[in-house]
């Protein structure tokens, strides 16, 4: 009995953080930001991995950019259609960097599923040799 309230508070709390996960998310962005030491940009890319590299600090930049662009867009919007429901418009901003983040993450799990798969190839053709 006493496993089963302490489940329950321990899920509702687990949902109630995804609600302010996506915060979180932006001021780490902001955080990794605010701390880039580079001289150049150049300096940040990888020898192996230029692109995604890059991809990974654009995508941070895109994530800090989420607020105050959607804010703006929405300010804009709510002055042109003097309408309230324009506000709802600041549901799926605030929500934004969480999926941006989510996308960033399942593109780096199959980057490495496919390191992986190649990896498993090279070890099976070499055996056969």
């Amino acid at each position: 009995r006493n496993n089963m309230k302490k489940a329950f508070m321990t899920a509702f709390g687990l949902i109630l953080f995804g609600f302010k996960l996506p915060y979180i998310v932006w001021c780490k962005s902001k955080t990794k930001l605010s701390n880039y030491k580079y001289q150049s940009h150049e300096e940040m890319l990888d020898d192996e991995y230029i692109v995604t590299s890059w991809i990974d600090w654009a995508i941070d930049c895109w994530i800090l950019f989420t607020y105050p662009i959607g804010l703006l867009i929405i300010l804009v919007a709510f002055i042109v259609s003097k309408t309230i429901f324009v506000l709802l418009g600041l549901i799926p901003i605030y929500f934004a960097p969480f999926f941006i983040s989510f996308m960033r993450e399942l593109g780096g799990s199959l980057m490495l599923l496919h390191m992986n798969i190649r990896g498993i190839e090279k070890n099976t053709h070499r055996e056969k040799i």
